[in-house]
């Protein structure tokens, strides 16, 4: 990933106040507007888009957080997806946690468990800290029952001595 600003400060500073100005309408619950000022700061962006360290990851986090907070939920997991895949940490399972959950209001469970999974697998519990407790629930009340299936349906190892 590259450094916007070692090419281009000025734009940088275009693309920040963009954002900028988008979380402060975010922050006021206008997330319409708030959608405005990120599309503008995305098309700021020098192609290829997803190459810009921290600014790719920052505007998708924050395309993920209106599109989740207005209930659009198919279009927040592309930009959930996007922001795990441009995030300059893979210790952070913050982008993981946010593709789970608008995975699991989707619909689309299963994807989010497995997400859910690799977070708990970093993180264990504190993975899920600050976020709604439904998902950790929803976690380890599946893993639980492919564990009892699993348990339930192994076959004994036989002797081979």
């Amino acid at each position: 990933m590259k450094e916007l600003a070692d090419f281009d400060s000025r734009l940088e500073g275009d693309v920040i106040s963009k954002v900028e100005s988008g979380n402060a309408y975010a922050d006021q619950g206008n997330h319409e507007k708030a959608l405005v000022c990120y599309s503008d700061a995305w098309d700021l962006l020098p192609e290829p888009k997803q190459n810009w360290e921290m600014l790719s990851s920052w505007v998708a986090s924050c395309f993920y957080t209106s599109y989740f907070e207005l209930g659009n939920f198919g279009a927040a997991v592309k930009w959930a997806r996007i922001a795990l895949d441009t995030r300059s940490s893979e210790v952070d399972t913050g982008p993981i946690i946010n593709l789970g959950m608008a995975q699991y209001e989707n619909g689309q469970t299963e994807e989010a468990w497995h997400n859910f999974h690799a977070a708990y697998l970093y993180g264990k519990i504190r993975a899920f800290k600050e976020r709604p407790a439904k998902y950790l629930a929803y976690y380890l009340d599946r893993s639980n029952r492919l564990l009892k299936y699993w348990f339930a349906h192994r076959q004994p190892r036989t002797s081979t001595a």
